[in-house]
């Protein structure tokens, strides 16, 4: 099960070296793995820890109904008494902690997992982006205006000097 110094870490793993995405495409599915792998061992551990927190309730109801002197009740009691007897009876209390923080590690592992997917798709993007140049040397857009004006220039005398030509054929 994972602990809290690797729950830190996956914040290390999340992150995306630009300069190496060779690497980071090929190291992705083993962390997702890892990652899944946690998340479906907190899964278990969460529902494990939710059937025995409704065990210990259903006992502690059931002894509650059977043997209701001994907690206190002079008479059977109704449903709100048997539940607030429940609620702060101590093996309830422990095994609701015990579910809280599975529930808890559970939660924190599904934006876990989201941000892996999310992983895949900026990966995915930066290499879209380096593959259409993004990443290539910085332009200078004044310089690409000026050239093209140059061209479109340069295009017009020729232009203009074909028509000249033609002229002093006729």
């Amino acid at each position: 099960m994972i602990d809290k110094n690797e729950m830190r870490n996956y914040r290390r793993d999340i992150d995306i070296d630009k300069s190496n995405l060779e690497d980071e495409w090929e190291l992705h599915s083993s962390l997702y793995l890892h990652y899944a792998d946690e998340y479906a061992d907190a899964f278990d551990h969460k529902e494990t820890a939710k059937a025995k927190l409704e065990w210990i309730s259903s006992k502690l109801d059931l002894e509650i109904r059977q043997n209701y002197k001994q907690y206190g009740f002079n008479s059977k009691p109704a449903e709100g008494g048997i539940k607030s007897t429940i609620i702060i009876n101590k093996n309830y209390q422990k095994a609701l902690k015990k579910y809280n923080k599975a529930n808890a590690l559970f939660v924190r592992l599904t934006g876990v997992k989201t941000s892996f997917e999310h992983r895949k798709h900026a990966i995915g993007n930066l290499v879209a982006l380096r593959i259409g140049g993004f990443y290539s040397e910085p332009r200078n857009i004044v310089k690409d205006v000026k050239k093209i004006q140059s061209v479109k220039g340069h295009e017009a005398r020729k232009k203009a000097i074909n028509e000249k030509m033609k002229n002093r054929k006729k």
